[in-house]
Protein backbone atom coordinates (compact mmCIF):
# COMPACT_ATOMS: atom_id res chain seq x y z
CA UNK A 1 0.00 0.00 0.00
CA UNK A 2 0.95 3.58 -0.73
CA UNK A 3 2.45 5.51 2.45
CA UNK A 4 0.34 7.62 4.56
CA UNK A 5 2.12 10.84 3.19
CA UNK A 6 1.45 10.09 -0.70
CA UNK A 7 -1.67 11.33 -1.10
CA UNK A 8 -1.93 11.80 -4.86
CA UNK A 9 0.26 10.49 -8.19
CA UNK A 10 0.59 12.36 -11.49
CA UNK A 11 1.59 10.38 -14.05
CA UNK A 12 3.14 10.57 -17.75
CA UNK A 13 3.73 7.84 -20.37
CA UNK A 14 5.15 5.05 -17.87
CA UNK A 15 3.84 1.76 -15.91
CA UNK A 16 3.87 -0.09 -12.97
CA UNK A 17 6.46 -3.08 -14.13
CA UNK A 18 9.29 -1.90 -16.27
CA UNK A 19 10.86 -4.95 -17.13
CA UNK A 20 7.70 -5.14 -19.65
CA UNK A 21 9.05 -2.52 -21.87
CA UNK A 22 11.82 -4.55 -23.38
CA UNK A 23 9.40 -8.03 -23.52
CA UNK A 24 6.26 -7.02 -25.52
CA UNK A 25 4.73 -10.22 -26.55
CA UNK A 26 7.59 -12.20 -24.51
CA UNK A 27 10.10 -10.82 -27.36
CA UNK A 28 13.45 -8.86 -26.40
CA UNK A 29 12.21 -5.60 -27.96
CA UNK A 30 16.30 -4.85 -29.05
CA UNK A 31 15.36 -1.39 -30.49
CA UNK A 32 13.95 -0.55 -27.05
CA UNK A 33 16.45 -2.01 -25.06
CA UNK A 34 19.63 -0.76 -27.11
CA UNK A 35 18.15 2.63 -27.76
CA UNK A 36 17.91 3.40 -23.81
CA UNK A 37 21.45 1.69 -23.10
CA UNK A 38 22.62 3.83 -25.28
CA UNK A 39 20.90 6.96 -23.90
CA UNK A 40 21.87 6.02 -20.66
CA UNK A 41 25.29 5.29 -20.85
CA UNK A 42 26.00 8.73 -22.77
CA UNK A 43 23.77 11.42 -20.73
CA UNK A 44 26.92 12.08 -18.59
CA UNK A 45 29.12 12.88 -21.82
CA UNK A 46 29.98 16.31 -22.27
CA UNK A 47 27.79 17.60 -25.21
CA UNK A 48 25.72 14.98 -25.34
CA UNK A 49 22.46 16.60 -25.13
CA UNK A 50 23.16 18.93 -28.15
CA UNK A 51 24.26 15.95 -30.24
CA UNK A 52 21.42 14.35 -29.37
CA UNK A 53 18.88 17.21 -30.27
CA UNK A 54 21.02 17.89 -33.10
CA UNK A 55 21.04 14.31 -34.28
CA UNK A 56 16.91 14.23 -33.92
CA UNK A 57 16.57 17.43 -35.60
CA UNK A 58 18.33 16.07 -38.92
CA UNK A 59 16.70 13.00 -38.79
CA UNK A 60 20.20 11.23 -37.68
CA UNK A 61 20.03 7.92 -36.22
CA UNK A 62 21.98 7.59 -33.23
CA UNK A 63 22.71 3.82 -34.15
CA UNK A 64 24.07 2.73 -37.26
CA UNK A 65 22.20 0.16 -39.43
CA UNK A 66 25.37 -1.96 -39.50
CA UNK A 67 25.69 -1.64 -35.54
CA UNK A 68 21.95 -3.39 -35.42
CA UNK A 69 23.26 -6.39 -37.18
CA UNK A 70 25.89 -7.17 -34.51
CA UNK A 71 26.12 -10.48 -32.83
CA UNK A 72 26.07 -11.71 -30.42
CA UNK A 73 23.88 -9.56 -28.62
CA UNK A 74 25.99 -10.10 -25.73
CA UNK A 75 28.65 -8.05 -27.11
CA UNK A 76 26.37 -5.78 -28.94
CA UNK A 77 27.14 -2.92 -25.50
CA UNK A 78 30.49 -3.17 -26.35
CA UNK A 79 30.63 -3.10 -29.46
CA UNK A 80 28.22 0.19 -29.83
CA UNK A 81 28.99 1.85 -26.70
CA UNK A 82 32.54 0.86 -26.14
CA UNK A 83 31.75 -0.71 -22.86
CA UNK A 84 29.71 -3.60 -21.40
CA UNK A 85 26.85 -2.25 -19.51
CA UNK A 86 25.17 -4.13 -15.93
CA UNK A 87 21.78 -3.53 -17.37
CA UNK A 88 21.78 -5.08 -20.78
CA UNK A 89 23.44 -7.89 -19.59
CA UNK A 90 20.81 -8.09 -16.76
CA UNK A 91 18.18 -8.30 -19.83
CA UNK A 92 19.51 -10.51 -21.76
CA UNK A 93 19.91 -13.26 -18.78
CA UNK A 94 16.44 -12.16 -17.69
CA UNK A 95 14.59 -12.52 -20.90
CA UNK A 96 11.22 -12.58 -20.33
CA UNK A 97 8.55 -10.51 -18.55
CA UNK A 98 7.47 -12.92 -16.49
CA UNK A 99 10.93 -13.76 -15.01
CA UNK A 100 10.95 -13.56 -11.07
CA UNK A 101 14.01 -11.76 -11.12
CA UNK A 102 11.91 -8.57 -12.46
CA UNK A 103 9.31 -9.38 -9.22
CA UNK A 104 11.08 -6.49 -7.00
CA UNK A 105 10.37 -4.07 -9.85
CA UNK A 106 6.88 -4.61 -10.82
CA UNK A 107 4.35 -3.01 -8.58
CA UNK A 108 1.55 -3.89 -10.44
CA UNK A 109 0.00 -5.40 -7.28
CA UNK A 110 -0.15 -2.53 -5.25
CA UNK A 111 -2.68 -0.51 -7.62
CA UNK A 112 -5.32 -2.28 -4.77
CA UNK A 113 -3.57 0.23 -2.26
CA UNK A 114 -2.67 3.24 -4.86
CA UNK A 115 -3.26 6.99 -3.66
CA UNK A 116 -5.54 8.80 -6.68
CA UNK A 117 -3.84 8.39 -9.80
CA UNK A 118 -3.85 10.31 -13.08
CA UNK A 119 -2.44 9.15 -16.00
CA UNK A 120 -1.46 10.51 -19.53
CA UNK A 121 -0.58 8.51 -22.38
CA UNK A 122 -0.28 8.52 -25.88
CA UNK A 123 -1.88 5.88 -28.91
CA UNK A 124 1.68 6.08 -30.45
CA UNK A 125 3.83 5.45 -27.14
CA UNK A 126 5.59 1.94 -26.27
CA UNK A 127 4.54 2.09 -22.63
CA UNK A 128 0.62 2.35 -23.67
CA UNK A 129 -0.75 -1.50 -23.54
CA UNK A 130 0.69 -1.46 -19.67
CA UNK A 131 -0.37 1.94 -19.09
CA UNK A 132 -4.00 1.08 -19.69
CA UNK A 133 -3.61 -2.89 -17.90
CA UNK A 134 -2.44 -0.34 -15.08
CA UNK A 135 -5.71 1.95 -15.34
CA UNK A 136 -8.06 -1.05 -15.50
CA UNK A 137 -6.30 -2.60 -12.54
CA UNK A 138 -7.20 0.58 -10.63
CA UNK A 139 -10.81 0.71 -11.75
CA UNK A 140 -11.69 -2.81 -10.84
CA UNK A 141 -10.06 -2.19 -7.30
CA UNK A 142 -12.18 0.97 -6.72
CA UNK A 143 -9.83 3.05 -6.76
CA UNK A 144 -10.07 6.92 -7.84
CA UNK A 145 -7.92 7.27 -11.20
CA UNK A 146 -8.20 9.35 -14.69
CA UNK A 147 -6.71 8.42 -17.82
CA UNK A 148 -5.99 10.56 -20.91
CA UNK A 149 -4.85 9.71 -24.13
CA UNK A 150 -4.08 11.85 -26.91
CA UNK A 151 -2.11 11.26 -30.49
CA UNK A 152 1.73 11.42 -29.03
CA UNK A 153 4.50 9.62 -29.37
CA UNK A 154 6.85 8.89 -25.94
CA UNK A 155 8.95 11.92 -26.19
CA UNK A 156 7.13 14.30 -27.77
CA UNK A 157 6.82 17.57 -26.54
CA UNK A 158 2.68 17.39 -26.65
CA UNK A 159 2.49 14.80 -24.40
CA UNK A 160 5.31 16.98 -21.36
CA UNK A 161 2.89 19.92 -22.20
CA UNK A 162 -0.12 17.85 -21.17
CA UNK A 163 1.32 15.98 -18.24
CA UNK A 164 2.51 19.57 -16.84
CA UNK A 165 -1.14 20.60 -17.12
CA UNK A 166 -2.67 17.70 -15.72
CA UNK A 167 -0.26 16.97 -12.99
CA UNK A 168 -1.32 20.26 -11.42
CA UNK A 169 -4.38 20.15 -11.99
CA UNK A 170 -4.66 16.74 -10.51
CA UNK A 171 -2.32 17.58 -7.22
CA UNK A 172 -4.54 20.88 -6.66
CA UNK A 173 -7.62 18.70 -6.43
CA UNK A 174 -6.26 16.07 -4.40
CA UNK A 175 -3.95 18.28 -2.27
CA UNK A 176 -5.70 21.91 -2.03
CA UNK A 177 -9.48 20.36 -2.95
CA UNK A 178 -9.41 23.14 -6.07
CA UNK A 179 -11.00 20.90 -8.24
CA UNK A 180 -11.98 24.18 -10.37
CA UNK A 181 -10.13 22.81 -13.60
CA UNK A 182 -11.27 19.08 -13.21
CA UNK A 183 -13.18 16.84 -16.24
CA UNK A 184 -16.50 15.71 -15.28
CA UNK A 185 -15.37 12.41 -16.70
CA UNK A 186 -12.39 9.98 -15.62
CA UNK A 187 -11.25 9.25 -19.22
CA UNK A 188 -10.61 11.37 -21.86
CA UNK A 189 -9.78 10.25 -25.75
CA UNK A 190 -8.48 11.75 -28.74
CA UNK A 191 -10.63 10.44 -31.20
CA UNK A 192 -8.34 10.36 -34.46
CA UNK A 193 -11.13 9.81 -36.93
CA UNK A 194 -13.24 12.50 -35.75
CA UNK A 195 -10.48 14.57 -34.96
CA UNK A 196 -11.90 15.32 -31.60
CA UNK A 197 -11.82 14.88 -27.78
CA UNK A 198 -14.18 12.56 -25.94
CA UNK A 199 -15.00 11.92 -22.24
CA UNK A 200 -16.01 8.44 -20.99
CA UNK A 201 -16.75 6.83 -17.41
CA UNK A 202 -14.87 4.04 -17.91
CA UNK A 203 -11.81 2.08 -19.76
CA UNK A 204 -12.77 0.68 -22.32
CA UNK A 205 -15.66 2.75 -23.27
CA UNK A 206 -19.09 1.18 -22.57
CA UNK A 207 -20.01 3.23 -25.79
CA UNK A 208 -17.07 1.07 -27.80
CA UNK A 209 -18.27 -1.98 -30.12
CA UNK A 210 -16.05 -5.04 -30.88
CA UNK A 211 -14.89 -5.03 -34.86
CA UNK A 212 -13.39 -8.20 -35.94
CA UNK A 213 -11.39 -7.44 -39.36
CA UNK A 214 -10.13 -9.67 -41.77
CA UNK A 215 -6.88 -10.04 -44.24
CA UNK A 216 -8.64 -9.96 -48.47
CA UNK A 217 -6.90 -11.39 -51.44
CA UNK A 218 -6.10 -7.69 -51.96
CA UNK A 219 -3.95 -7.66 -48.60
CA UNK A 220 -6.97 -5.17 -47.70
CA UNK A 221 -8.88 -5.32 -44.06
CA UNK A 222 -12.15 -5.48 -44.02
CA UNK A 223 -14.98 -6.49 -41.88
CA UNK A 224 -16.47 -9.58 -44.19
CA UNK A 225 -14.65 -12.88 -44.61
CA UNK A 226 -13.49 -13.56 -48.22
CA UNK A 227 -15.26 -15.97 -49.73
CA UNK A 228 -11.92 -17.65 -50.82
CA UNK A 229 -8.73 -17.44 -49.63
CA UNK A 230 -4.97 -18.78 -50.83
CA UNK A 231 -1.97 -18.80 -49.21
CA UNK A 232 1.14 -16.41 -49.14
CA UNK A 233 4.74 -17.35 -48.45
CA UNK A 234 7.89 -14.71 -47.45
CA UNK A 235 11.41 -15.83 -46.54
CA UNK A 236 12.74 -14.38 -43.40
CA UNK A 237 16.37 -13.59 -43.25
CA UNK A 238 17.58 -12.72 -39.29
CA UNK A 239 20.48 -10.92 -40.58
CA UNK A 240 18.12 -9.26 -43.13
CA UNK A 241 15.06 -8.10 -40.78
CA UNK A 242 11.84 -6.68 -41.99
CA UNK A 243 12.39 -2.65 -41.80
CA UNK A 244 9.78 -1.10 -39.02
CA UNK A 245 8.02 1.57 -41.28
CA UNK A 246 5.84 3.24 -37.82
CA UNK A 247 4.54 1.58 -34.65
CA UNK A 248 4.85 2.63 -31.29
CA UNK A 249 7.51 4.28 -30.41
Amino acid sequence: SAPQALKAMAMQVTLSGLARMHYAGDSFMLQNALSWTNLMANSGRIGFVFRMLTTALLGIDSIKARQWQHLPLKTMDAAIIGRSMPYWQEWLQHAAADDRHWEAVDFHAATSGAPPISMVAGWYDIFLPWQLRDFTALQRAGRTARLIIGPWRHADAEVSREGVIDGIDWLRAHLLDDRAASTSKPVRLFIGAANEWRQFDTWPPREAVATSLYLQPDFALGERAPDTSSSASYTYDPSQPTPSEGGAS
